[in-house]
């Protein structure tokens, strides 16, 4: 059985929360580059069995496919 990735809204608050850590430290991510960017990188390290596959949300920004793809 193929892995499942995290439940969209668990990841939405997952992101959030990694989100307000950053500003709580002073790191910008308001602008939706910089979101969406973060969102990729946390998906990839929660997913990493995933990152590029048809599954991966992302799949436009990384630099790596599937083998036959």
């Amino acid at each position: 059985m193929a892995p499942l990735p995290m439940h969209h809204r668990a990841f939405a608050a997952f992101a959030d929360d990694i989100v307000a850590v950053c500003e709580r430290h002073g790191i910008p991510v308001w602008l939706d580059d910089t979101r969406r960017d973060l969102e990729a990188t946390l998906w990839w390290f929660v997913h990493p069995d995933l990152a590029g596959t048809a599954t991966d949300p992302y799949r436009d920004l990384c630099d790596y496919h599937d083998e036959g793809e």
